[in-house]
């Protein structure tokens, strides 16, 4: 497995910053977007139960999988295709029509990436209880770890058939990883103890969170990955977990921010302005200042633990 390593700096973008927030409000994640600017994810309700959403055009469409009291979607593909999860069971969605997914090598199968050529990724759990990667290609499955891993979580793909998500090494180290034509390449963001990656686009640009200290504190800082140079995403009210979890074509970012008082906000991060090389300077000093600030923030759980929805 290569390692992917810090680049010299590039031209990095500026975002504009619009807010998602649905049902009750004190819970909306936008977790995937397409090129048709199209936003899934999920609200908790009044009752406090989850549902999955789709969002075109300001026209918010709710999405439950039968049955099921907590529901949210993960990726949309450009013909409308979602993929998601119902009370733990993995789901594809299209015209109001579910389809279950089901690895045959596993007990439970979540599902969270699409492309548009219908190719769907995500996660399954073996009889022992071990996560492991997948892909699924018109239902034949196959299952992608990389070597060494105990746990591996695919998030995404893109149309040239490329995965990306993250896994947990036999060290109990967790580190983002690129996947294409059976060859695994590591990610990790400089000086991060955590790296995952949620997203990747077709100029293969990814999206995702990476941590400065313990993942078991779970503070997340998310970031945007273009031919090996990282960037945070200066998300307006950071606090202590914030992630990007998809990416467009145009470089549109889809995400959820956690504030101060532990409500979450779904946001989408759309380019505006490229800033001169010497604003460099300052983005990085701001990456390294927002991680010294957040390192002291403590909230329980593990990193990005598999959910039902």
């Amino acid at each position: 497995m290569a390692a992917l390593s810090a680049a010299a700096p590039a031209y990095a973008t500026n975002y504009g910053y619009t807010v998602l927030n649905y049902g009750d409000k004190s819970f909306t994640a936008a977790r995937g977007i397409n090129n048709n600017g199209a936003v899934v994810g999920a609200y908790y309700d009044p009752s406090g139960n989850q549902n999955g959403f789709s969002e075109t055009g300001g026209v918010v469409t709710t999405i439950d999988f039968p049955q099921a009291v907590n529901t949210g979607l993960r990726a949309i593909n450009d013909a409308g295709t979602a993929v998601g999860n119902g009370d733990g069971q993995g789901f594809s969605e299209s015209g109001g029509v579910f389809t279950a997914i089901n690895d045959p090598a596993g007990t439970a199968t979540r599902a969270v990436g699409i492309n548009d050529a219908g190719e769907i990724v995500g996660t399954y759990r073996d009889g022992s209880g071990t996560w492991h990667g997948y892909t699924d290609v018109a239902n034949t499955f196959t299952t992608i770890d990389p070597a060494g891993s105990t746990y591996t979580f695919a998030t995404g793909v893109n149309n040239a058939g490329e995965v990306v998500g993250y896994f947990t090494d036999s060290q109990g180290n967790s580190h983002g990883f690129r996947y294409s034509n059976g060859v695994f390449t590591q990610v990790d963001v400089p000086g991060a103890t955590f790296t995952g990656i949620l997203g990747i686009n077709d100029l293969g640009q990814t999206v995702g969170f990476y941590s400065v200290q313990d993942p078991a504190l779970d503070v997340e800082l998310p970031f945007i990955e273009t031919n090996g140079v990282f960037s945070e995403l200066n998300v307006p009210g950071m606090s202590t977990n914030t992630d990007a979890t998809g990416i467009n074509n145009s470089g549109v970012i889809s995400g959820y921010n956690t504030l101060a008082n532990g409500d979450v906000e779904g946001y989408i991060a759309t380019p505006t302005a490229v800033p001169e090389p010497g604003a460099w300077g300052l983005l990085l000093v701001g990456l390294c200042g927002s991680g010294a600030a957040l390192r002291r923030r403590r909230r329980s759980g593990a990193c990005h633990p598999v959910s039902a929805g």
